[in-house]
């Protein structure tokens, strides 16, 4: 075999091996490229409520004043900005610990239940109607039921008492 045929089977298999090689490259970036993310915002004015369906299963009711940011990729993650929201939430597999809302420094993460949120110049309050949390704020992880109300402050969780159902976001029923 001569120098020639030799540099024609060399050629002959370069291009299949850089095509392969590309395919494997760009498969790969594409795994580790993230998904898109998209952020809204939701905002009310005096006197105005609004229904935010973020998905099929995921429902939040804005009262008067408030605003939230709804964060989307591969889960959920929703800011609690002003005011106060009710968050209806249908426990699925698909948003089994995909959905997590922020309230200052603190971590809410939900399965499966309805609450109430409002926020306060230095931390805020759950009320929980129906279901159960995981609240985690500062060092402290907190397991909430229905028929609880937790306050809050930028690190610790100051208060716990009981509420009736008719207490918690009193304001939907003037919507």
């Amino acid at each position: 075999m001569n120098s020639k045929d030799a540099t024609h089977t060399h050629k002959k298999f370069i291009l299949p091996f850089i095509s392969v090689l590309l395919v494997i490259a760009a498969s790969f970036l594409s795994y580790i490229i993230p998904h898109p993310t998209t952020t809204r915002l939701y905002e009310t004015a005096s006197e105005q409520y609004l229904t935010i369906k973020v998905t099929p299963e995921i429902t939040i009711d804005l009262d008067t004043n408030s605003s939230v940011s709804v964060k989307k990729n591969d889960s959920i993650q929703i800011e609690l900005l002003r005011g106060e929201a009710y968050f209806d939430v249908h426990a699925t597999q698909e948003n089994g610990d995909k959905l997590e809302i922020i309230l200052g420094n603190a971590r809410i993460r939900n399965t499966g239940t309805r609450f109430s949120i409002r926020r306060q110049k230095n931390g805020g309050d759950i009320a929980i109607a129906e279901g159960q949390i995981e609240l985690q704020i500062g060092t402290q992880t907190l397991a909430i039921g229905a028929g609880r109300l937790i306050n809050f402050d930028t690190t610790r969780i100051i208060n716990e008492a009981i509420i009736a159902n008719s207490e918690i976001a009193p304001w939907r029923q003037q919507k």
